[in-house]
């Protein structure tokens, strides 16, 4: 099975991985191990960030900030603020705007 380690990995090399340049070969051998074309990867039309985050999913910590209103939280992963009046009672799982797991809440 694979580790956390090499999954981290995994997603932090496709997160980085450009496919015209220093990366090419790892990402070459990569794809053809996985799709048996070395090409797969570079041609696809899905977004290499996209394929990391099926991996490795984000994750954030809702901070309370105040702001104008009494609620309001920032997204530690996208850094967006939301009103959320509710949170205490009936905390998000996910950022509602990049989709991020919370891990715990302010």
């Amino acid at each position: 099975m694979i580790s956390d380690k090499e999954r981290i990995e995994a997603a932090k090399f496709l997160r980085g991985c450009d496919c015209c340049g220093d990366s090419y070969v790892k990402c070459s051998e990569i794809s053809e191990a996985l799709f048996g074309n070395k090409n797969a990867i570079c041609n696809s039309d899905a977004s290499l960030e996209k394929i990391a985050d099926l991996i490795d999913i984000p994750t954030c910590v809702m901070t309370n900030v105040g702001g104008d209103f009494e609620n309001s939280f920032q997204c530690s992963n996208c850094m967006s603020e939301f009103d959320m009046p509710d949170f205490d009672r009936y905390p998000y799982k996910r950022c509602p705007e990049c989709g991020a797991v919370v891990q715990n809440a302010d």
